[in-house]
């Protein structure tokens, strides 16, 4: 009887076990799809169930990084810690970490660069085919002056497969047909990271400067913008030093990349800077050129600025040409690693494919109203095959069949 009795025991424990391990995969599992939406809210009580019930390493670290992002510093660096307790070597709590002691990132008492260095360098020292930890110690490097790391971090991104060969030919394209030693400004991570990487791994474009707009805002990446591309702003270093962010008129912020921004844009209406001026088609905000947006032409990946006024802002056949040396078939991948962390770029990135269509719409319509039929039916041709092939939304396909129908009826 007393066997039996412990029989039963064990069987109850195991089966007990079998569920709450269950359950806890579950948490995981719901937490992660959660996460990769970007309802960091929604993830979070996952998160904590999976961490608390199993004492898991990779669930505290997912824990860290969404408390990170809601803003919650102290339980982030908790959890990440508890994660490294756990297993010292998890490169996604030093990722976690680095972000969340980088200044750059939220300053708050516990900011610490020379930690958020440190965490990068053992996140690359445990798992160097983490993609995450690269691009996190690329900017970094630029910071700390090291050039070795940040021209590895470029390569390793692409070694690794954490820049898809989809979003690399995405920047290929907004680099290609830019005037030589231009200088782009671009948005974000996906409009930046794989261009930077292509002039890096391939020199394809090196002539250009990829500026990135949000880190603009910083002193240290004005100078590198400076020091490796001899880019002069029209501000004086003292100037540059003190530069701070505002409110105008309006009370609208300022920020110090907008003024710097501004600063360019008057400089060039006043011949006082040479190189050519682009401005990616992902960077949304383009107040920094209130007053002169008459003097930017939509060429296709970019609008650059032209020292005449032009009516209207956009070139049709260079957006045309833009679009069709594109090779459809080199965006039938994804535009994000299934390695990416990130839920902003996760969600975010793969919409970046809609510029394409939206190009086309405008030169479809602008076609069809010059009474240019085969130019509007040759450009919806293009556009129907991209939604087909890359963007795959029904609510195109129905604007494109009703383009096809103008189209038709303009011709009779």
């Amino acid at each position: 009887m007393r066997k039996s009795a412990i029989i039963i025991a064990l069987f109850s424990a195991c089966a007990l076990f079998y569920v709450c391990s269950q359950q806890t995969d579950e948490s995981v599992t719901q937490g992660v799809q959660l996460y990769n939406q970007n309802e960091l809210e929604k993830a979070l009580p996952h998160f904590k169930t999976a961490s608390e019930k199993t004492g898991d390493s990779e669930a505290f670290a997912y824990l860290a990084e969404t408390y990170r992002r809601l803003g919650e510093k102290k339980e982030a660096r908790e959890a990440a810690e508890k994660s490294l307790e756990i297993e010292p070597c998890n490169s996604f709590a030093h990722v976690s970490l680095s972000y969340l002691y980088n200044p750059m990132y939220g300053d708050w008492e516990g900011a610490d660069r020379d930690k958020a260095w440190a965490h990068i360098q053992k996140g690359i020292e445990c798992d160097p085919n983490d993609g995450n930890i690269w691009l996190a110690a690329w900017t970094e490097a630029i910071y700390q002056k090291d050039r070795e790391i940040e021209g590895k971090s470029l390569n390793m991104l692409i070694k690794t497969g954490f820049l898809t060969p989809t979003i690399l030919a995405f920047n290929r394209w907004m680099l290609l047909h830019l005037p030589q030693d231009a200088i782009l400004l671009t948005n974000g991570d996906m409009d930046t990271y794989p261009a930077v990487a292509l002039q890096e791994t391939e020199g394809f474009r090196s002539d250009v400067t990829v500026m990135n707009y949000s880190l603009l805002n910083t002193r240290w990446y004005q100078q590198h913008i400076q020091d490796r591309y001899n880019v002069r702003f029209p501000l004086t270093d003292e100037e540059l030093d003190n530069l701070k962010a505002t409110k105008d008129k309006k009370d609208k912020l300022k920020t110090v990349a907008s003024r710097i921004m501004g600063e360019i844009i008057r400089a060039k209406a006043e011949n006082r800077f040479e190189r050519p001026v682009a401005i990616s088609i992902t960077v949304g905000d383009f107040s920094f050129a209130e007053g002169f947006e008459d003097h930017f032409v939509l060429m296709g990946a970019y609008n650059l600025w032209s020292d005449q006024k032009v009516e209207p802002n956009h070139d049709l056949d260079a957006i045309k040409t833009s679009l069709e040396s594109l090779n459809i078939s080199d965006f039938t991948g994804p535009f994000v690693s299934a390695a990416d962390r990130s839920p902003v770029r996760i969600v975010s990135t793969k919409k970046i494919a809609l510029n394409f269509t939206e190009l086309a719409i405008l030169v479809i319509k602008e076609k069809t109203a010059m009474n240019q039929p085969d130019k509007a039916l040759s450009m919806l041709r293009w556009a129907e095959r991209a939604n087909e092939t890359i963007i795959k939304e029904p609510e195109i396909s129905a604007k494109l069949e009703e383009l096809r129908n103008s189209i038709t009826n303009s011709g009779q």
